[in-house]
């Protein structure tokens, strides 16, 4: 777990990095910190996207949008309820004359929390990067010029050197369905099933084999939970 220490007060500090030290026995897991005085030294090093979880108080230096879809908790010296938590994917708030027992509370809650969020999460690598999906918004996945295009709920694309059999390893969920020797769908975006093709919801039609029809058609009944003949 990588954790961005956003504070100026460097007793505080040393306080949480020795209480953090100690979970990683009972958790069994790394802890890794990295400190900042404020929030545009932690912007100006690092992507936001370098930790798993963010503690720092709430101030102009840190920009609401930027730390939006990231786990975040706040750190204050008193109780102060000017900052709504729902404004991100937060944790709670650390009180600083509490921190003891606050830190034993979040970290456990954002441990379980991230380790199960993981898992839903598939590393790709293309040609020229790589990239971090969530599996549950890959719409589909289609062979194209010798590579695997995947495609993505916000419409974004990407190619990588794979095969549809090592995509269906890759992928392992019930969710995905091979609807013809080279594509693979996911049945929460499927629209509307006949013999012969499938329709996502963003009103792409793709073929459905012969072979893969009965399969597909059941398993979309069963995603649906519709019982009819």
């Amino acid at each position: 777990m990588k954790i961005a220490i956003c504070d100026d007060e460097k007793e505080f500090v040393n306080i949480m990095q020795k209480e953090l030290h100690k979970l990683e026995k009972q958790l069994n897991e790394k802890i890794e910190t990295v400190l900042f005085k404020n929030g545009e030294e932690l912007l100006e090093t690092f992507s936001i996207s370098s930790f798993d979880l963010f503690f720092f108080k709430v101030c102009k230096s840190i920009n609401v949008k930027d730390a939006a879809d990231e786990y975040v908790v706040f750190i204050s010296k008193f109780e102060d309820d000017s900052v709504n938590p729902v404004l991100f994917k937060s944790f709670g708030k650390l009180k600083k004359d509490r921190i003891k027992l606050d830190l034993i509370l979040l970290i456990k809650k954002a441990y379980i929390f991230l380790k199960e969020n993981k898992q839903n999460f598939i590393l790709f690598k293309t040609d020229t990067k790589i990239v971090k999906c969530k599996k549950p918004e890959i719409v589909y996945c289609t062979v194209l010029d010798r590579k695997i295009q995947i495609n993505i709920k916000d419409g974004n694309r990407f190619d990588i050197r794979s095969t549809i059999k090592k995509m269906m390893s890759t992928l392992n969920d019930i969710h995905f369905l091979k609807i013809n020797s080279g594509t693979i769908v996911n049945v929460a975006f499927i629209k509307e099933v006949s013999n012969k093709e499938v329709v996502m919801d963003n009103g792409e039609i793709l073929s459905l084999s012969r072979s893969n029809s009965k399969n597909v058609r059941n398993a979309v009944k069963a995603y649906w939970g519709y019982n009819a003949d």
